[in-house]
């Protein structure tokens, strides 16, 4: 699950989903190659919920909101695993080309880390990873920075990954 905000340099968007229906896609929204995607309710709040319980092999089950292309960013969204035996991270995808070409952060319960991909012609490359203590079912704050080949990582405020690339 996730409820997202994109906070750009020059244009700023934000997305709460409350104004979407309940178990449909969200208006904007583009579910890419894996993954099943809907919008739920969480204690009352309208989330992102990512429900597919398949697996997805070497390919992370990514959704993208069609009208977004910036270089440089400031993501932040609020993440929670909430199940699965094999995988339950996720976080924001940015710099989307393609199904084959993007960045992705994930926190992940199961692992307990956090790490900072590129895929590159469908081949993921991991950029920097860190252990953290991560509960499934609690909500986590995660921000994104990348300006230029700078990337920062943020779990719930605190600097956990740095790279450039």
């Amino acid at each position: 699950m996730a409820e997202t905000k994109a906070a750009l340099t020059v244009p700023e968007s934000f997305f709460d989903f409350e104004k979407e229906q309940v178990g449909e896609v969200p208006k904007g929204w583009s579910k890419r190659f894996t993954g099943s995607w809907k919008v739920a309710v969480d204690q009352g709040n309208k989330v992102l919920e990512q429900f597919s319980s398949g697996h997805s092999g070497s390919y992370f089950n990514v959704i993208v909101n069609k009208d977004l292309d910036y270089k440089n960013v400031e993501i932040r969204v609020k993440f929670k695993g909430i199940k699965g035996n094999e995988d339950q991270g996720g976080g924001p995808v940015w710099r989307y080309k393609d199904n084959k070409n993007y960045y992705i952060a994930r926190a992940n319960p199961l692992e307990n880390n956090y790490r900072v991909y590129k895929v590159i012609n469908g081949h993921r490359k991991e950029l920097k990873s860190a252990d953290i203590d991560i509960q499934t079912g609690k909500w986590y704050d995660l921000k994104i920075e990348m300006k230029g080949n700078r990337i920062r990582c943020y779990f719930n405020g605190k600097l956990e990954l740095e790279t450039t690339d």
